[in-house]
């Protein structure tokens, strides 16, 4: 003989119990799908596609520039952007023409270009105030001659 099934007064609510927990699930989906849309800048690289078909030249120009064997050192200091340029061989490279292109990573509207004059023997300077405190992407363009160089620095503005 079977026992009889004998129901709990909380039995009539577990298929209420799956019912919210889709609901809360959808509501937290929700939550991330409205900030994902606020907060996407739309363009993340102009010209994606024209960069993707010059990676070949991009990956020539990396191998001769390390082929250089230049070092270059980014500082910044109060209000000014020091760049010390160095050969192989630790020699300071004088008569380089350089530009810093500024940018901060998470902000727009604050990208800057300067040009930096030389201060002495692979010393380069040029006077910088940044705007907001936080991290700044620096990059440095040296050119000497018909060579080129590049070098890829972060600075922290406290």
């Amino acid at each position: 003989m079977n026992a009889p099934v004998v129901s709990k007064p909380i039995d009539k609510y577990i298929p209420w119990l799956f019912v919210v927990f889709f609901l809360v699930i959808a509501a937290v989906d929700t939550v991330f799908v409205t900030m994902a849309v606020r907060t996407h800048t739309g363009v993340v690289t102009d010209q994606a596609y024209e960069k993707g078909l010059a990676y070949n030249k991009t990956l020539e120009d990396s191998a001769a520039q390390s082929a250089l064997g230049w070092t270059g050192e980014v500082k910044l200091t109060r209000d000014l952007l020091t760049y010390d340029l160095r050969d192989q061989k630790g020699n300071a490279i004088e008569g380089a023409t350089l530009k810093a292109s500024i940018k901060r990573p998470v902000t727009q509207g604050y990208d800057l270009d300067i040009d930096l004059k030389s201060t002495g023997p692979g010393a380069y300077q040029a006077p910088l105030s940044l705007p907001l405190k936080g991290q700044w992407q620096v990059r440095i363009y040296a050119k000497v001659r018909d060579q080129e160089f590049q070098t890829n620095a972060f600075l922290l503005v406290p």
